[in-house]
């Protein structure tokens, strides 16, 4: 007999009904408490809800600590620090507001050498004839040119002062150069130092010459090392009178070295006192 026959008309394709399955039911449970463990984690992790890091934990980690497990200095280390630094003997900030473009300051013991360096920002030549309020002045200041970097880090770093003879002392500029002339003084006096924040730089004067009026800034590519050992070489080794080396030095190649030029009687020649860089520490 014909079942499909009996259907009503239309309903000839409908399937018969099957039960549910209940893995539906499963994987959303399932994924559930995937989520609810994720939230977990999270919490524990990312929150300040759940302590961590015990005592206990701490030592377990502890081996692979390269810094100070205390944590960074506190204010109290820092300041012990800074109070162990000797004072720079120049206040900066004070004598800025003399003149902004003061950047460092010289000290030559026993010649009236203690002064500021400046340096232009706009002309390399403006404190030829002008002091440090920026007026005329026949003495000028010293200073440097744009040539060289201002943390004398540069193989050559030349300092320009007028030899302002029987000037008084707070004006004679680099008149006391003169000094080292004189074979006893050259032998006695060995030392002088530059002052930049934070820094005292200590030179030991290697030797001081009569040179001629070329513009050694300009006459050397001392971006070139074979032109720096050269140059060097030539310090230690001057052909002219009156001379003075000391003896037992010898330039390294990496040296820093400090000219500091000024006029002779005749301006066809420059006096150049020279200093190099033996000792960088650090101030307050």
């Amino acid at each position: 007999m014909d079942h499909k026959n009996n259907l009503p008309e239309g309903e000839e394709n409908i399937p018969t009904a099957k039960k549910k399955s209940p893995a539906p039911f499963i994987v959303s449970v399932i994924v559930f408490l995937i989520l609810l463990a994720a939230c977990f984690l999270y919490l524990y992790k990312c929150t300040p809800f759940f302590p961590r890091d015990t005592e206990d934990e701490r030592d377990t980690h502890t081996e692979f600590v390269t810094e100070d497990p205390t944590g960074p200095a506190t204010d109290s280390q820092t300041s012990d620090t800074e109070t162990s630094l000797p004072e720079n003997p120049v206040n900066f900030a004070k004598v800025q507001e003399t003149n902004d473009e003061i950047y460092a300051w010289i000290y030559i013991p026993n010649t009236n050498v203690d002064y500021p360096i400046l340096q232009s920002k706009v002309d390399d030549l403006f404190y030829l004839r002008v002091g440090l309020d920026k007026n005329y002045d026949i003495g000028g200041v010293l200073f440097t040119q744009s040539c060289n970097v201002r943390n004398f880090t540069d193989p050559v770093t030349v300092v320009y002062g007028h030899n302002m003879t029987g000037y008084p002392a707070e004006k004679s500029m680099f008149a006391t150069l003169h000094n080292f002339e004189d074979p006893e003084f050259f032998k006695e006096n060995d030392k002088f130092y530059i002052y930049i924040p934070g820094h005292i730089l200590t030179y030991e004067i290697v030797s001081a010459y009569k040179y001629d009026n070329r513009h050694i800034m300009n006459s050397f590519n001392f971006a070139d090392p074979e032109v720096v050992r050269e140059y060097f070489d030539g310090v230690m080794n001057p052909m002219t009178i009156p001379m003075n080396v000391r003896e037992g030095v010898e330039l390294k190649d990496d040296d820093r070295l400090v000219v500091l030029s000024t006029c002779m009687s005749d301006n066809n020649f420059r006096y150049l006192v020279n200093g190099v860089l033996i000792s960088d520490e650090l101030t307050k």
